[in-house]
């Protein structure tokens, strides 16, 4: 009778630790009153730990003159104009790298143009109508003739009074969100090159212009 006893309280407490999670240690030839239950701890989850996300380049930088490849290049926030010079694929044999400061900071939409050994102005941004700024180096890229704005306005909108991406010129461009001095000059020149846009979407195939950028401008532009 006290075997069945036994067993009867260890099935109770085998069906306890099934539900509650629990551990039961019997001691070999122990009575009822020697059964020890135990409490298993639950295992404690694991914190999520989220990854920070880098940094994306954002920066617009147009670089010329005595460089392997001219272009525009799309900088991370910070750089300075030897980066962008290295990604050109550095100077040519006759830059005059010794009128330029490297290490000035580019910022976005600037245009550097890299002096080769004999010009009269030398290692300065040059400003969208092409003239050169001497303070430092630097000037405001954007251009300041109102007439002028108002005019390509006119030819560079669509039916639908959206700025028309086929015939818009560099001043109209420049007025939509995120298209700067550098990415608008970079649409115009791809529509030289390339022909007329088929979709507003085909401004991927425009360096420094990604789906977050188009998808900023859908509503304002127009492909005719």
């Amino acid at each position: 009778m006290r075997l069945n006893f036994i067993y009867i309280l260890l099935g109770v407490l085998v069906a306890l630790a099934i539900v509650g999670g629990v551990a039961i240690t019997v001691l070999p030839g122990a009575s009822a009153g020697d059964v020890q239950v135990v409490e298993i701890a639950p295992t404690p989850t694991p914190v999520p730990t989220s990854t920070p996300v880098p940094p994306e380049p954002d920066v617009g930088v147009y670089i010329s003159g005595a460089v392997v490849n001219p272009g525009v290049y799309i900088m991370y926030e910070g750089s300075r104009l030897a980066s962008v010079l290295l990604l050109a694929g550095g100077a040519t044999e006759n830059a005059d790298l010794s009128a330029i400061n490297l290490a000035v900071v580019v910022q976005d939409e600037d245009h550097w143009h890299i002096p080769r050994v004999g010009e009269p102005r030398v290692g300065e941004k040059i400003s969208a109508a092409g003239a050169q700024a001497s303070n430092g180096g630097r000037a405001n890229s954007r251009s300041a003739n109102g007439n002028a704005a108002a005019s390509s306005a006119q030819s560079g909108q669509g039916s639908d009074g959206k700025v028309n991406l086929n015939s818009a010129d560099v001043t109209l461009l420049k007025t939509l969100p995120n298209i700067g001095e550098v990415r608008a000059q970079a649409i115009v020149g791809h529509r030289e090159a390339n022909g007329d846009f088929a979709s507003i979407d085909a401004l991927l195939e425009v360096d420094g212009i990604g789906i977050g950028i188009i998808d900023n401008i859908r509503d304002l532009v127009s492909v005719e």
